[in-house]
């Protein structure tokens, strides 16, 4: 699937809306589009940023007011652009993609929410080209766990080249980390039940 404007046409989707790929993080309420860190972020809606935060699972993140109840969540953000009160409009940058938070490597986190309930956000992520399905973890991996010094390394190599690679390479990393949780997770399950059982 091709990158989102919202990333200047960057980013590959990691993790789908409802989807249930990390523990903890289920359904998964918006979507996840993997990019490297310090990407700028660039609004494509008309709305007011209501809320800046750096607290939670999605670490530093911005809520952006749409009215009528429509809101939008940016999370995991490495530094904002804008303060909370400015009226944001298409164009204009607004944050930068990070790793802050609940996170296993660089990515935004989008979510869209209706009267405070998280609706599927494709259409608004992609304009309109939809293509994300409920439970469905779609694309490649690109988190960006040092996504910076990977792409540096191999800088004397053409562009499309470099980038490939430093994608492939990202989405490695986010694989292992996925896998880590996965285990973790299961490994603590498994402590607790066998304390139970022979306690």
């Amino acid at each position: 699937m091709a990158g989102t404007p919202w990333l200047g046409g960057q980013g590959t989707v990691t993790q789908g809306f409802g989807a249930c790929e990390l523990v903890g993080d289920c359904p998964h309420t918006g979507i996840d589009v993997g990019a490297p860190t310090g990407t700028p972020i660039i609004d494509q809606v008309l709305g007011v940023i209501r809320d800046i935060v750096d607290a939670g699972g999605f670490g530093l993140h911005q809520i952006i007011d749409l009215g009528g109840g429509r809101q939008v969540l940016l999370g995991h953000e490495s530094a904002f652009a804008v303060p909370s009160g400015t009226q944001v409009h298409p164009g204009q940058v607004i944050g930068y993609v990070g790793s802050s938070g609940m996170s296993t490597g660089s990515h935004l986190h989008f979510e869209e929410d209706v009267s405070g309930r998280p609706v599927d956000p494709s259409a608004l992520l992609f304009g309109g080209a939809g293509g994300i399905v409920e439970g469905a973890a779609l694309g490649a991996v690109l988190p960006g766990a040092g996504l910076g010094d990977v792409a540096g390394a191999i800088s004397g190599l053409p562009a499309s080249i470099a980038k490939s690679f430093a994608e492939a390479t990202a989405a490695a990393v986010h694989d292992v980390g996925v896998f880590a949780r996965n285990q973790a997770a299961g490994l603590v399950v498994a402590l607790v039940v066998a304390v139970v059982l022979f306690l």
